[in-house]
C-alpha cells in the first residue's frame, strides 16, 4: 500500500509543478481588462463562479481574498479566451441528440435534458439557462 501512495504522489508532482507554472490570473486581471474600462455586462458569471465576488454599485467587487484561480476572468463573456484555454486540450469530442422528443433544444437538446434530469434527481438545486428570445433569460429554478 506504501508503495502504491508514493509511487501516486511522484507523478503528481509533475501535475502540481506544471498547473503552477501557468499564469496565474486574479480578480486584479478582470477589473482591468473588464470593469474599469466599462466593459462589464453586469451578467453576474464572475460572481456565480467565486464565492468572494459579489455585485455592488453596480459593479464586480471582490470581497474575499482572491486565489488567483483564473475562474472569475474565463467566465466573463467580455473577455477572449479559447477552447482550450477554457477546459484544456480536448482528446475526444461526441455529438448527441436528446432522447425526449419533447425538447427541442440548440444543438439537440441534450443540455436541457442533462439539466432536467439533474433537477429530478436532486443533483442540483436550480439552474441558470439563456432563452432565445432577446433580454430574457430564463431558468429552471424549482
Amino acid at each position: 500500500m506504501q508503495t502504491k501512495v508514493r509511487c501516486a504522489e511522484k507523478k503528481c508532482n509533475p501535475v502540481k509543478r506544471n498547473l503552477s507554472e501557468k499564469e496565474k490570473i486574479s480578480f486584479g486581471k478582470l477589473k482591468r481588462d473588464i470593469i474599469k474600462p466599462g466593459i462589464c455586462t453586469l451578467c453576474g458569471a464572475c460572481a456565480a463562479s467565486c464565492e468572494y465576488i459579489t455585485i455592488e454599485d453596480g459593479a464586480p467587487k471582490l470581497v474575499g481574498p482572491c486565489k488567483a484561480c483564473g475562474v472569475c476572468y474565463y467566465q466573463c463573456p467580455r473577455t477572449i479566451t479559447t477552447e482550450e484555454g477554457l477546459i484544456g486540450c480536448l482528446r475526444y469530442a461526441y455529438a448527441a441528440r436528446s432522447a425526449i422528443p419533447e425538447i427541442k433544444g440548440q444543438d439537440g437538446g441534450v443540455v436541457t435534458s442533462l439539466l432536467l434530469y439533474a433537477l429530478d434527481e436532486g443533483l442540483i438545486d436550480c439552474a441558470v439557462v439563456t432563452i432565445r428570445q432577446k433580454n430574457k433569460p430564463g431558468n429552471l429554478c424549482q
